[in-house]
């Protein structure tokens, strides 16, 4: 039985993508303190930003920023990105790319869609149970077919049934790794916010990776001024 198309690339890529990234390692680079304080119209903001490893073969980051002013200010992620920042390699792609911080609103509304897409999907190799009667006919058909025409029915059953368990352990196994995703998403991400006076926000940021780049420098757009913190990555096969 063929293969349903479109589930099989949802599978696919849904395997890609929880493929282990090699590793790497980040080196902030000066000025770069543990703790940024910036001057804003004589109020201060304090910007923390911190490198946390690899999530779904993104950089994720984490952010804390505490507003030390008098009045209101907004958090935007999504205009959250980080370029290309002094040497670059010899066979860089992105020398004059941005890259912005995955949107909270976009990726949790995929992930839920595709959720509920694998939930409802049929397994293409089940097969329907039949009564007693019918599976002794059937065996004696079978039987039959493969004593005359030498034929291994029994043997195409078994796969049959082998990939019937297989698609069923992939189902579970990207049901459970979308879950996963779902929970960074809700719980750990920054989330766009209208930060109050004195109040403190935190929370992990998620950029796409980009090998070529030796050294970066993150952006962030907050109050009508780009907070930049550069850094140095080094990758390790």
């Amino acid at each position: 039985m063929n293969k349903p198309k479109s589930l099989i690339i949802v599978l696919i890529l849904l395997s890609a993508c929880s493929v282990t990234h090699r590793s790497i390692c980040f080196t902030k680079l000066k000025p770069f303190s543990v703790e940024e304080i910036y001057t804003l119209n004589q109020d201060t903001i304090s910007l923390d930003l911190s490198f946390e490893g690899l999530n779904h073969n993104c950089l994720a980051i984490g952010l804390e920023m505490i507003n030390k002013t008098n009045r209101p200010i907004s958090v935007v992620p999504a205009l959250f990105y980080y370029k290309a920042s002094g040497r670059i390699k010899p066979d860089s792609i992105g020398a004059d790319c941005k890259y912005y911080s995955l949107d909270y609103q976009k990726e949790r509304d995929s992930l839920i869609l595709l959720k509920d897409s694998l939930s409802q999907a049929k397994n293409p190799y089940f097969k329907k149970r039949q009564s007693t009667c019918e599976e002794m006919k059937m065996g004696l058909i079978n039987g039959t077919v493969e004593l005359v025409l030498g034929l291994p029915l029994g043997s195409i059953e078994e796969n049959r049934e082998e990939d019937e368990e297989n698609w069923k352990e992939s189902c579970v196994i990207n049901l459970n790794d979308i879950e996963l995703q779902l929970t960074f998403w809700r719980h750990s991400a920054l989330k766009e916010a209208i930060l109050a006076p004195k109040d403190t926000v935190e929370g992990s940021l998620l950029f796409p990776i980009d090998t070529t780049l030796n050294q970066i420098v993150f952006e962030l757009p907050i109050n009508n001024r780009i907070h930049s913190f550069p850094f140095k990555q080094t990758f390790r096969r």
